[in-house]
């Protein structure tokens, strides 16, 4: 299978093909160094952001493109230890006020970051085609036999992300009680 991979590559990419890596803003970072909107890191499948071109460090590879996101003024934020009213409650007690966190692990499922219980025994996540029913909000895509055999791989991961990205439209909308009073003047 992997021959076929790399000759496809090679012959649709040709030998001299460089990947990139882009991050997109809705907004500039704020003198507090948030993004308020979306702020897109889109990987277009370079192979040597994998822990095994780099002596097992699944970060090294990333430190250039984090160093260039640090440089634009964004800042990080602490670890997420919990939810409130739909927002990630960090471990310095803040609360963000964001729409949407998605976390890509890349070449390796990396979950230690999920400290929730929708692991089974072997450290695999609770799931049905991605969706974790115990937790609202949680989903997985790129999982290894996810939905089939080809859901760790590009060409089956598209249609199980299509399956969750409908299972999320298809949520029931809570209007936040701030603006309450704004939608109903």
């Amino acid at each position: 299978m992997k021959l076929y991979t790399v000759a496809a590559a090679l012959d649709r990419l040709s030998p001299d093909y460089k990947f990139s890596t882009s991050v997109y803003a809705t907004t500039r970072p704020d003198s507090a160094g948030v993004v308020h909107g979306n702020l897109t890191i889109y990987g277009r499948g370079d192979p040597s952001i994998a822990a095994r071109f780099n002596n097992g460090d699944y970060y090294k590879a990333i430190d250039d493109l984090a160093t260039r996101i640090v440089a634009a003024g964004v800042k990080r934020v602490g670890r997420t230890v919990g939810v409130q009213n739909g927002r990630p409650v960090l471990e310095d007690g803040r609360t963000l006020d964001v729409t949407n966190v998605v976390w890509c692990t890349g070449y390796h499922p990396g979950f230690s970051w999920i400290e929730l219980p929708v692991f089974d025994a072997d450290g695999e996540p609770l799931q049905d085609r991605g969706v974790v029913r115990g937790e609202p909000g949680l989903y997985f895509v790129g999982l290894h036999f996810l939905y089939a055999m080809s859901s760790g791989m590009i060409h089956g991961v598209g249609r199980d992300a299509d399956h969750v990205a409908d299972t999320i439209a298809r949520r029931p909308r809570t209007l936040l009680p701030e603006l309450a009073h704004a939608a109903s003047a």
